[in-house]
């Protein structure tokens, strides 16, 4: 009997302990911004969707934006609050690419193809709970995306008879650095 009761006093403490432990859970970020860089100011929508497990977060993140020509980044989003309370400051960054939506541009004489290039951003945040288990999170950042345009001109002399010279190709390559400002929802 005395075993048992040992035995209980146990499995009781262990699990009561279990019960305290903070456990992972599903996180969803939502958020609105403005970039601007050297060339515009435009908008970006991203939506986040990842695990949060004490003061870290990571997830998965779609968007899309209108810098140059509009694109939709794809990235991994890791997440750092600075204290471990409700209302804290973060850290972020983010990987991966940005994916062109148009991909290809026709003309008469030449075609603009559009590739993939990579999608970086990091910045600084700050938390603030509106309600439970919702936040309003604000943040600001430095983001660079980086896009390549291949461009096939078809040279034709306009003599008689036209004659056709090899089409003349040429690859640009952009990298844009910008400021990225964001409102955020997170439940």
């Amino acid at each position: 009997m005395k075993q048992l009761c040992v035995l209980l006093v146990i499995f009781l403490s262990v699990n009561a302990f279990a019960q305290l432990q903070p456990v992972p859970k599903f996180s969803s970020i939502n958020q609105f911004g403005f970039l601007k860089g050297s060339s515009a100011q435009t908008y970006q929508f991203q939506t986040i969707n990842g695990i949060k497990y004490k003061t870290w977060f990571a997830g998965l993140g779609i968007g899309m934006e209108d810098y140059y020509r509009k694109s939709i980044p794809l990235f991994i989003d890791v997440r750092k609050s600075l204290i471990n309370k409700l209302q804290s400051p973060f850290f972020y960054i983010d990987l991966g690419t940005a994916l062109p939506i148009k991909k290809e541009e026709k003309t008469s004489w030449e075609t603009k193809e559009f590739k993939k290039g990579l999608y970086f951003e990091t910045g600084l945040g700050y938390s603030v709970p509106v309600r439970t288990k919702l936040y309003f999170n604000f943040s600001v950042g430095y983001s660079q995306k980086r896009s390549a345009e291949i461009i096939t001109s078809d040279n034709i002399i306009w003599d008689f008879p036209p004659y056709n010279r090899p089409s003349e190709i040429n690859e640009l390559n952009y990298t844009f650095h910008r400021i990225s400002v964001k409102a955020a929802l997170q439940f």
